[in-house]
């Protein structure tokens, strides 16, 4: 999927720690593999890695003409990991994207090709569905879009995106034709129902607003908990913002998938993307944007909304990937471990290694394991392996005993600043700025903020230069900061 489900509670108190512990290194098991953790995806007993290529590096057709595969690994009994099956498409030899996209789940393993051509059919795109058997990995099925009804212009680069969940699996179509950029479709995920060794088609899931929303690459991420579903439409335009990004919620009942929202950025803007990354657990969700930042949602009823925003840093956002209480990011900058308790997230650098090309699907978390795959379609790449359990945290963080804190910054700001609010109780909260005759000039929110760390971008390239007061109010608590403004 465009990212898994993986996490557990575990509280890192630190603000800028060091981490004291060497992650396991894999490396490709052949001279010929190219791009060896190209995509990663785990649980607490297995590890799959993908490859770009199979092809030597003094190919011609070495990026051109990917034929990727995938390795399974499996931890032994001295915590070593060990290579436990090999999986292939039936079209080695051919541009397919296999192991672009991956999920597992227990002994399921899907496997998206989303390059895949068939001129028979005039399709594009296959998922792959394995299952493990006594000592070894069998293929159980292959879906292609000729398996669901649906026009060929709907089901372009079908499995570029896949999740499974019990018993089913989710697979979106959200991408335009592979050589025709000029060709795009709204976007369409489908569900396949596991009945008897074969994987059949069972519902089409489109957002309710098609077509009025055209072209907003619905379904280019996915992910399933239960019964729920988030589905990342990236290219939606919001509120006249262009490709700002969505997300659209499902549940699922006894009649199918429901739509029940469409979540969108508090602070929408152009080429924001958000909903390029979606994670799902039991009490809340994971959408990322291209703007940096991560947000924490969560439902009430039928309802979502954005509970927490995290800033991953001062670079663009490459990949995230998330388990029941950690959240691994990598940018170009370093990788950072979140780890939540009740609503309040730390942040821990694992490693400053930079990460130079763009891949969604690098990292994975498990209860047990962080993982990052390292590679670029021009040398054979790497995986680091971290196990949480000795993942040790310095230097804590004071403890918040303040009702919250605020920070400017920066300050004298010329444009943009960011407000950064930590907030020790749930609280419902006001922000405005004033200028020095004590007029409102903007309000940023007036909300309820859960726990934690949250920041808010404030545009103050309409104001005048001069001073000017940030105001907090919550209640009987009141924060006031002085901040300056020159252009």
């Amino acid at each position: 999927m465009s990212m898994a489900s993986k996490l557990i509670m575990l509280l890192l108190l630190c603000a800028a720690p060091a981490m004291a512990q060497t992650p396991d290194t894999l490396r490709a098991p052949a001279d010929n593999i190219i791009a060896f953790g190209w995509t990663t995806e785990t649980t607490d007993d297995y590890l799959l890695v993908g490859a770009w290529d199979t092809t030597p590096s003094s190919s011609p057709n070495a990026q051109s003409d990917p034929r990727g595969i995938v390795f399974v690994y499996k931890q032994g009994e001295n915590e070593e990991w060990i290579l436990d099956g090999t999986l292939e498409s039936d079209r080695m030899g051919d541009q397919d994207c296999f192991s672009w996209a991956l999920d597992i789940l227990d002994d399921v393993v899907a496997v998206g090709a989303e390059c895949e051509y068939e001129p028979d059919t005039d399709t594009q795109g296959a998922v792959y569905l394995y299952r493990r058997s006594g000592a070894g990995w069998l293929r159980e099925d292959k879906i292609t879009p000729a398996d669901v009804p649906a026009p060929t212009h709907e089901t372009s680069r079908f499995g570029q995106t896949v999740a499974l969940g019990e018993g089913f699996l989710l697979a979106g179509s959200g991408g335009h034709p592979i050589g025709d950029p000029d060709e795009f479709n709204d976007g369409i995920a489908f569900e396949f129902a596991s009945v008897g060794g074969s994987w059949e088609y069972s519902e089409t899931i489109k957002n309710e607003d098609t077509p009025a929303l055209y072209n907003e690459g619905f379904g280019q991420a996915l992910t399933v908990r239960g019964d729920r579903a988030l589905i990342g439409a990236p290219l939606s335009d919001v509120d006249g913002f262009s490709a700002a990004g969505a997300t659209y919620a499902f549940h699922r009942d006894g009649n199918g998938w429901v739509q029940d929202d469409r979540i969108v950025s508090p602070n929408p803007e152009s080429h924001g993307f958000f909903g390029l990354l979606v994670e799902l657990e039991d009490s809340f969700g994971l959408v990322s944007s291209f703007e940096r930042r991560i947000y924490i949602v969560e439902q009430t009823g039928a309802d979502w909304s954005v509970r927490n925003e995290l800033d991953v840093g001062n670079s663009y956002f490459k990949s995230a990937a998330s388990s029941s209480g950690h959240l691994l990011t990598v940018t170009e900058d370093d990788w950072k471990l979140f780890s939540d308790q009740d609503g309040q997230w730390t942040e821990s650098p694992i490693s400053s290694t930079p990460y130079t090309y763009w891949r969604d699907e690098l990292a994975s978390v498990s209860d047990r394991h962080a993982v990052v795959g390292h590679s670029e379609p021009d040398d054979q790449g790497y995986v680091l392996v971290f196990d949480l359990a000795s993942v040790v945290a310095v230097d804590p963080a004071p403890p918040l005993v303040e009702a919250f804190r605020v920070e400017v910054a920066p300050n004298p700001v010329s444009r943009e600043s960011e407000i950064a609010i930590h907030v020790k109780d749930p609280s419902e909260i006001s922000i405005s700025v004033f200028d020095v005759r004590g007029r409102e000039v903007a309000v940023l929110a007036n909300r309820r903020f859960a726990p934690g760390r949250h920041t808010i971008r404030f545009d103050s390239s309409a104001l005048p230069s001069g001073g000017y007061f940030l105001r907090l109010a919550s209640g009987d608590h009141i924060k006031t900061r002085v901040f300056t403004v020159a252009h």
